[in-house]
């Protein structure tokens, strides 16, 4: 667990492009070869730019990039 929860923390900073929307609050993106799961206080859809702001466990945090 504590590796994992590490290895999310690392992300933080990092900006991606989703590739499945966030509906609810909750998704997923891929990163190498591993899937994570995102929260974000706002539902985005496919496509649109993120930064990692924190990291919860395995769970990382993101808000849109303007």
């Amino acid at each position: 667990y504590h590796a994992l929860n590490s290895r999310a923390r690392t992300h933080i900073g990092k900006k991606f492009s989703l590739d499945n929307p966030i509906v609810n609050g909750e998704g997923k993106i891929k990163v190498g070869d591993t899937y994570w799961l995102i929260q974000c206080e706002a539902d985005l859809k496919e496509g649109e730019d993120i930064e990692v702001i924190d990291a919860k466990g395995t769970t990382l945090i993101v808000k849109p990039k303007k």
